[in-house]
């Protein structure tokens, strides 16, 4: 049985507040926090090891053979990962995307591709999607998204980082 309404709630009903359903755990999906330093726009909760600016509302960096992206540290919720992100570049580019897996001692790091993809030059955004199944004793994990072949200006934008196993439409949670 649930326990009566409190007296004092005039509608004598029950609240009841779920987990939300969905979450996305990328802290600045669409890189629109930014902090600008001699004009130029430094998209927070992203690094990089090429300079990451914010350009149109997205994340921009010039691509090269090696560069790295990642996002945020988030908890492990769960035991999927489902990644979605649009990216738009300048010359065909392909790239390795996943996440960067951690225990907790955070000694080991563990890269777990969720795919690898080739991008054509574009004038619109490709959308790019990806699960993986997290495997035990890993307690936080960050995207990480690596260029594997080509050189060019990426655009990265709308990341979605949601702890569930379908494939959803991006939203800004």
């Amino acid at each position: 049985l649930l326990p009566s309404s409190p007296k004092w709630q005039s509608a004598h009903a029950h609240h009841l507040w779920l987990e939300p359903q969905r979450t996305n755990f990328a802290a600045n999906p669409s890189f629109s926090n930014y902090t600008t330093v001699s004009a130029v726009n430094y998209p927070t909760h992203w690094r990089s090891n090429a300079t990451l600016t914010e350009s149109s509302g997205a994340g921009s960096v010039s691509a090269t053979v090696g560069t790295v992206i990642e996002s945020n540290f988030f908890p492990v919720v769960g035991e999927w990962l489902s990644i979605s992100f649009l990216v738009k570049v300048s010359a065909a580019t392909t790239f390795t995307f996943g996440a960067v897996l951690f225990d907790d001692t955070h000694t080991k790091p563990t890269f777990l591709a969720a795919g690898t993809t080739t991008v054509a030059s574009s004038q619109t955004f490709t959308q790019v999607q990806g699960l993986l199944k997290i495997p035990g004793g890993v307690s936080q994990m960050c995207f990480r998204l690596q260029v594997t072949e080509g050189s060019s200006t990426l655009l990265l934008d709308d990341v979605l980082l949601d702890p569930h196993e379908s494939q959803y439409e991006y939203f800004d949670g």
